[in-house]
């Protein structure tokens, strides 16, 4: 899995910008996880970010729980899966 979207990179327009979980880490309350950026799936990481979220042990994977966090936040609005 894996999120896309449009945006604004230093300047200039990432079309289809691919972001995805390069590391985790977690117990059972939260998880911690990198998010990269790339130009495209094969590209070099361009960007990155470490996120920390809470966790339901209950719940879906955490790497998909991860991913759905994301996209509550504003920066990731209207971001698409891959």
């Amino acid at each position: 899995m894996a999120l896309s979207k449009n945006i604004d990179f230093k300047g200039m327009t990432v079309n289809d910008a691919y972001f995805r979980i390069w590391k985790f880490d977690g117990d059972k309350n939260t998880i911690s996880f990198g998010l990269e950026m790339c130009a495209n799936s094969s590209s070099e990481r361009l960007n990155s970010q470490t996120f920390t979220c809470d966790y339901d042990i209950n719940g879906e994977n955490p790497i998909k729980q991860a991913y759905v966090y994301l996209k509550t936040l504003p920066e990731f609005e209207g971001v698409g899966d891959v």
